[in-house]
């Protein structure tokens, strides 16, 4: 149910964009000058590539538009996901200025080097102002076929039912609010399946919605690390596990999420995996993402 075969995006034009920061409140806007926060943003992606094909992962950093690229392309896993029956989806954003990032050159190139033997276009869905954005909207137990949905502008309830349908997931939709009471944007920056764990931030979610959530971990024997407040703006929630070396799995995470750990939490965390980290600071501020939302899953066959 992990892959050792991720898609990264390069942070060509990154910056502080306006529009996405309307329902994305982690980001912020730095006093630095464009050039900077982007040569920033460069470094810290390089080194994180770097970081994750030592940890043994297979990286295919995807090509990029000189001319073109939208400001929040390195959260390349906002608009399509790859699944292991070989289907291909590409999703409706909220944002229209991302949605320059649904590239067909980028398709094109993953269906030349991968099996794809499905695609599901649900793009049409933004003439009626229905968004879902990929597993930004959605965190998957690939496992046992459940998929968790926090409410919110850029996650349609319509469309997750859809998904659901078609895939045979089961669905569980929440509420969650930051400290400030407005709603969480995205579900994986509140919380992370691990093969053993489920990491959430249950004091964003209101106490009905936490009595289920609570029983769906019980039934998938899921134990719980619940992470605070703080913790979640550090992008502790927004974490990932892929396959290392001999299927071991590997935990990643920013180094500020890192830091934030308890010992209790990092004792539980690294028994079962090895957590892999690298800063990131200046993608995590400016972009208001994290390392899991710069990673794209792919669960294709190779043609080679």
């Amino acid at each position: 149910m992990w892959t050792n075969k991720i898609w990264m995006k390069r942070p060509f034009n990154f910056g502080f964009h306006g529009p996405s920061a309307e329902s994305n409140h982690f980001q912020q806007k730095l006093s630095h000058s464009e050039t900077f926060i982007q040569q920033k943003a460069q470094q810290e992606f390089n080194g994180l590539v770097a970081t994750l094909r030592h940890a043994g992962l297979e990286v295919d950093v995807l090509p990029f538009d000189a001319e073109g690229e939208s400001m929040d392309a390195v959260f390349l896993n906002n608009w399509f996901s790859t699944h292991d029956n070989g289907l291909m989806v590409v999703y409706p954003m909220l944002v229209p200025e991302r949605r320059t990032e649904r590239r067909q050159d980028m398709i094109d190139y993953i269906r030349s080097q991968y099996e794809v033997s499905q695609f599901w276009s649900m793009t049409h869905y933004e003439d009626r102002h229905l968004f879902l954005e990929s597993t930004g909207s959605m965190v998957l137990d690939r496992e046992h076929r459940v998929v968790y949905a926090c409410k919110s502008v850029r996650t349609s309830r319509t469309l997750l039912e859809k998904w659901a349908k078609r895939m045979d997931y089961q669905l569980i939709i929440f509420d969650a609010f930051d400290m400030h009471g407005r709603p969480v944007y995205h579900t994986n920056v509140l919380m992370t399946m691990t093969p053993h764990y489920v990491m959430i931030n249950s004091s964003a979610i209101p106490k009905g919605d936490w009595k289920t959530l609570k029983s769906q971990f019980s039934k998938n024997n899921k134990k719980i690390i619940d992470i605070s407040m703080l913790q979640m703006n550090q992008f502790l929630g927004n974490a990932i596990v892929l396959q290392g070396r001999s299927d071991y799995p590997l935990l990643l995470m920013s180094s500020n999420a890192y830091r934030s750990l308890t010992l209790r939490q990092l004792y539980d965390l690294s028994s079962q995996m090895t957590i892999i980290h690298y800063p990131i600071p200046t993608i995590e501020t400016v972009g208001g993402g994290s390392v899991r939302c710069m990673i794209a899953e792919n669960f294709l066959e190779s043609k080679k």
